[in-house]
């Protein structure tokens, strides 16, 4: 009987040790389950955070325009016109100078004549030159002409080493009618004469 006993204490004593670890395990199962539901929750927390990071990135990217070209940009742009005309006319007139020079039905070489018209506030001034030969002793003339108005200016002819080269003369606009004016360039010499083409200016 006591023998009995003693056995149905130890297998009591064994349920109970027995209870303990199931009970242990289950809050141990608990505690890891809640430990990585948080887990989840801050990784899904850090993706949500990059993705709007994202995103406000690209929002910054697509609202940035173009910048508008200021003022320095925009005559920078109008001196490289005005640069590349420039240089358009160099190029023409340095091809010309090349060429065999023609000659008219009565023998004379055709001076291919180039004018060029600058004013400013007070004065008009005219420059010109033979871009197809080089010589010496030719005669210019600057022709001007306003309605009845007209005027002949005559102006030497320079040394160059590639053209020939008529003076630049400066006119007092107080000494030329209001209204539009013309003027052409002519060149003459004994074995050469041509005209420019026609320009105009206004006073």
């Amino acid at each position: 009987m006591a023998t009995k006993n003693k056995k149905t204490k130890k297998q009591s004593h064994i349920g109970e040790i027995c209870l303990s670890i199931c009970v242990v395990a289950i809050v141990c199962f608990g505690v890891l389950a809640i430990v990585n539901q948080q887990q989840e929750h801050e990784q899904k927390q850090k993706h949500t955070d990059s993705s709007k990071q994202t995103e406000t990135q690209k929002k910054d990217t697509t609202d940035k325009k173009e910048p508008e070209a200021t003022e320095p940009d925009k005559i920078e742009s109008d001196s490289s016109d005005e640069k590349a005309t420039h240089d358009e006319k160099d190029d023409y007139e340095t091809e010309q100078s090349t060429k065999e020079v023609e000659r008219s039905a009565s023998g004379k070489k055709v001076a291919n004549v180039s004018l060029n018209v600058a004013q400013n506030e007070k004065i008009v001034i005219l420059s010109g030159r033979v871009i197809n030969f080089k010589e010496e002793g030719g005669r210019c003339s600057y022709i001007l002409t306003n309605g009845s108005a007209s005027r002949k200016m005559p102006s030497s002819v320079l040394p160059d080493a590639k053209y020939t080269v008529c003076e630049a003369i400066s006119i007092d606009k107080t000494n030329l009618e209001g209204g539009t004016w013309t003027v052409k360039l002519e060149y003459q010499s004994n074995d050469a004469e041509g005209t420019s083409e026609t320009q105009t200016f206004n006073i």
